[in-house]
């Protein structure tokens, strides 16, 4: 299946409110994906308005969307133990529209999440990061019996542990990210 939840004004809100708006976007996003039969997530693209811009308290606005993001997550995957085997891959980009966006690929089987031995995990970053880490998987690999695996890649750039590296280069980015892809 695959959902969008469009979350009017985020670019409005201030920091509070928008980690209670992104908590209630990926609440909308299990409630699509467990209305019949479950579905699992297995990657997310998120669109999130001004998301370097000031979220009060010491925290961008992105750190305020992980911080909402990641109570949703204990609420539907349970405890922050069980992330290592069950979150998606996702990515999260600005934009300067007003609305934050999410888009859900989920499947009948559950995927298996990747990590890459470069890079920490990302909801095991440092809370240098915001008080709340990221919640996504680098990848997830799906067993696809007739063709082969499926392959989803979300979280893998050009990061080294779990700092962005080769800042202002382009080309370097690119050969990392590559690296890390491999």
């Amino acid at each position: 299946c695959l959902i969008h939840v469009r979350v009017e004004n985020a670019d409005a809100m201030d920091g509070p409110a928008l980690e209670g708006a992104a908590a209630e976007g990926y609440r909308a996003v299990r409630a699509c994906m467990q209305r019949a039969a479950p579905w699992y997530p297995l990657r997310i693209w998120n669109f999130l308005p001004r998301i370097l811009d000031d979220g009060g308290e010491g925290m961008d606005r992105y750190m305020r969307f992980n911080a909402g993001r990641y109570r949703a997550f204990v609420e539907w995957l349970g405890r922050p133990e069980g992330f290592a085997n069950s979150l998606p891959t996702a990515s999260a980009v600005g934009h300067d529209g007003a609305d934050l966006v999410i888009w859900a690929l989920g499947s009948r089987r559950a995927g298996t999440s990747i990590d890459n031995p470069r890079q920490v995990s990302p909801h095991q970053y440092s809370r240098r990061f915001g008080p709340f880490p990221p919640c996504f998987a680098r990848a997830v690999r799906l067993p696809q019996p007739e063709s082969g695996d499926l392959l989803l890649v979300g979280g893998t750039s050009s990061v080294r542990g779990e700092d962005s590296v080769h800042l202002g280069n382009v080309r370097q980015q690119l050969a990392e990210t590559l690296e890390n892809l491999g």
